[in-house]
């Protein structure tokens, strides 16, 4: 067989595995949502999510507002040279991007919007690289913080400690790599150019320029770690628990009493899950069941339809509406600061060389 038959094959061959991996994924996690939703009474959640009053729709929709502020807040505090609404849209803009197009397309726009407001590049992908690690890091921590809440104000949860053990692994892994190689200046400039002999097989690179590049950014990363890691941290553990107070106000208006599954518990179901955040699209289904059945065995049994309904309701304001707000400030900064950048300009990744 030529060749280029071969490599067809191939490739046929590795994308038709692909499609069977997912197809097989796809039907597993059908079948586990159908068993744990295959009860809801649908018609009750309806009826809940309808009878939304509009002073808590309105009260809703500043907490979404307040939310992308919170969440673009370990951004901010390491990079100054932003406000806060500039960090909210950069966060907004990448969240939409990163959901509808295949990356780099969320780094290439943000790098795009930092140009636009006249910011060094190289500092600017820093305090973002920081932020993003940072995030990673929290979200595996979420579990262990989720125990200490339910610890100290409710019970001993053995199962939940396990799981914020083992989980909690996976943060101090990811806080610990970035303060190695924060730190190892041999390493960044090994890795510089190795990556520069790797792409000057298919194209003229300037190494020496590739190892600056590498070591000015790893500069700019021990910096600010060294400068803003507290207050960036302490940003993140805020965010953690304001996203779960979200979820706590969206139980409480679809009718889910206190005295049946009460604040600590909501808050410490939701952050023991956080995990499950980074699948696509937040995790959404297999996070909500995983919710579900943890707020139903911690005495919502009585109010199933209403708990499903606030997971809804809580979708639609942390899922939906920063698509919606994503997409508004994608728009204002085209046709403001970003006018005359096209779309394929902001995929483009600055070349060192």
């Amino acid at each position: 067989m030529p060749p280029g038959n071969q490599s067809d094959a191939s490739s046929a061959s590795r994308g038709w595995r692909r499609g069977l991996i997912g197809a097989v994924v796809a039907v597993a996690v059908g079948v586990a949502v159908w068993l744990v939703f295959r009860d809801v009474p649908w018609a009750e959640v309806g009826a809940a999510l309808r009878g939304i009053e509009v002073w808590q729709a309105l009260a809703l929709l500043g907490l979404v507002l307040v939310r992308a502020v919170v969440l673009a807040l370990p951004l901010n505090l390491l990079m100054p040279e932003i406000t806060p609404v500039q960090a909210a849209r950069s966060d907004l803009v990448g969240n939409l991007v990163a959901n509808f197009a295949p990356p780099p397309a969320d780094i290439g726009v943000r790098v795009a919007m930092f140009r636009s407001w006249r910011l060094d590049v190289t500092p600017s992908m820093a305090s973002l690289t920081l932020s993003a690690i940072l995030f990673y890091a929290g979200r595996f921590a979420a579990p262990m913080l989720g125990f200490v809440v339910i610890l100290l104000t409710r019970r001993f949860d053995e199962e939940y400690l396990q799981i914020a053990l083992l989980v909690g692994l996976v943060a101090a892994a990811i806080i610990g790599a970035l303060i190695a190689l924060s730190r190892a200046r041999r390493s960044a400039a090994w890795l510089a150019q190795a990556a520069a002999r790797l792409a000057g097989r298919v194209r003229t690179v300037d190494a020496d320029a590739w190892e600056r590049a590498v070591l000015d950014f790893r500069e700019q990363v021990n910096d600010r770690l060294q400068r803003r890691w507290a207050g960036a941290a302490l940003a993140v553990v805020v965010l953690l628990l304001f996203e779960a107070f979200i979820l706590e106000v969206c139980m409480r208006f679809m009718g889910v009493p206190a005295e049946a599954v009460v604040t600590a518990e909501v808050m410490g179901a939701f952050l023991i899950t956080y995990p499950l955040n980074m699948l696509p699209f937040g995790g959404i289904v297999i996070l909500d069941a995983a919710l579900l059945e943890l707020l139903v065995l911690q005495g919502g049994g009585d109010y199933e339809a209403q708990i499903t309904a606030g997971l809804v309701l809580w979708r639609l304001a942390t899922l939906v509406t920063p698509f919606v707000l994503g997409a508004l400030a994608l728009v204002h900064w085209q046709r403001t600061d970003g006018q005359g950048i096209t779309w394929r300009s902001t995929n483009e990744v600055e070349d060192p060389s």
